[in-house]
């Protein structure tokens, strides 16, 4: 095992290492990487992790289901960073990474207001990648004023990447009746 070891250490690169064991030979080549021509690879600096700033909730009643799950009821308030987002019940399933703000929810964050009868957050990784309003949906941000029935939102790296409005005959009769000052807005 020892002549192994000593042979992996020797063809591996420097930012890795191997460990010494009395685990057999076999085992040791199967966790073994094989590592790129290292003469072309530069080094990696190896990143500090990112502290996590977790969500700050508040309601009048909570309701844990073990580790993974819970829900909040009567005047719901979450708070991170420049996000807030109030409904009436809040429902958190960290298994598939999903919020769901029930009655009344919205979502304000820094660059635009998110509001509807119901708004559900899949945020796998504490970063929301998509936000489903429905019922009533308005978004409104510096450059846009959106109402519609169904709003999804689609984000990467932070950043609104892609956005789905379904049309509605009454949001459109609500433009409609919008006088030019208030479309300008």
């Amino acid at each position: 095992v020892g002549a192994v070891v000593d042979t992996l250490a020797e063809a591996l690169p420097d930012t890795m290492g191997a460990v010494v064991s009395d685990t057999a030979a076999g085992e040791v080549m199967d966790s073994a990487a094989v590592a790129p021509d290292t003469a072309t690879v530069e080094e990696k600096v190896e990143e500090e992790p990112v502290e996590r700033v977790p969500y700050e909730i508040d309601a009048r009643r909570f309701v844990l289901q073990g580790s993974d799950y819970f829900r909040a009821v009567g005047g719901v308030e979450v708070t991170r960073d420049s996000l807030t987002a109030v409904a009436d019940s809040l429902e958190y399933d960290k298994s598939s990474g999903a919020l769901f703000l029930s009655r009344n929810a919205s979502v304000v964050t820094a660059d635009y207001d998110l509001s509807a009868d119901d708004i559900r957050l899949a945020i796998p990784q504490d970063e929301i990648r998509e936000a489903r309003a429905v019922g009533d949906a308005v978004l409104e941000g510096q450059d846009i004023q959106l109402v519609s029935p169904i709003l999804t939102l689609f984000f990467a790296d932070g950043l609104l990447e892609r956005l789905v409005a379904v049309r509605d005959q009454e949001a459109d009769s609500i433009r409609a009746e919008m006088d030019d000052a208030e479309r300008e807005q």
